[in-house]
């Protein structure tokens, strides 16, 4: 193990807290195989990891308003396609069912981040660190597409987490495959591999 991959081990995420930002299933607008609740929540990890590196280096992250932006970063998608809308769909359904859990600061970082996730980085308005976070996360689970480019990563520390986030992957793919992954998956996987704590 590499010191870079102790260090990632090291940093363990509780469980509970995971648990208080749990993708639902019945918050998405499609019954995506690629983009469902087993994706959301490797990317609530993931983007757990990413800040925690980061901030460790110094940055100030917000750290509810990414979480809830990584549990529901997808619920907007209509197909498994290119879906260039998706992120404003989402933005709004955040916006519409996740207002009551931010405060408006929040909510405002949250939807930002969600809705320009999707477009190239050049179209955002400020490319600020929850938004490199978000699109970072959401790209290391590009493991499961077999297409991730590590040199499209915006940050230095995701792109020391491609290994972990293909065993993330791995470790919480079901044993029938057919099966689409659950929060459950990835928690348990999370937890075998060192990441997640009780």
């Amino acid at each position: 193990m590499t010191s870079e991959n102790h260090k990632i081990r090291s940093m363990k995420i509780s469980e509970q807290l995971l648990r208080e930002f749990e993708p639902q299933s019945t918050w998405l607008a499609h019954d995506s195989y690629y983009h469902g609740i087993g994706h959301m929540s490797r990317v609530l990890i993931l983007q757990e990891l990413i800040s925690n590196l980061l901030e460790q280096n110094g940055a100030m992250v917000n750290r509810t308003a990414l979480r809830w932006a990584a549990a529901a970063h997808d619920v907007g998608r209509v197909d498994d396609g290119l879906d260039l809308e998706h992120g404003t769909r989402s933005a709004e359904w955040i916006k519409r069912n996740l207002a009551d859990r931010m405060t408006p600061e929040e909510l405002d970082i949250a939807t930002y981040i969600v809705h320009w996730h999707t477009p190239s980085d050049h179209l955002a308005p400020d490319m600020t660190i929850e938004l490199q976070i978000l699109k970072d996360a959401d790209a290391l689970d590009r493991v499961r597409l077999g297409d991730l480019d590590p040199t499209y990563l915006r940050t230095d520390v995701a792109k020391n987490l491609v290994d972990t986030a293909q065993q993330l992957y791995d470790a919480s793919r079901p044993q029938d495959l057919n099966q689409k992954e659950t929060f459950e998956d990835v928690i348990s996987a999370a937890a075998k591999l060192g990441i997640v704590t009780k």
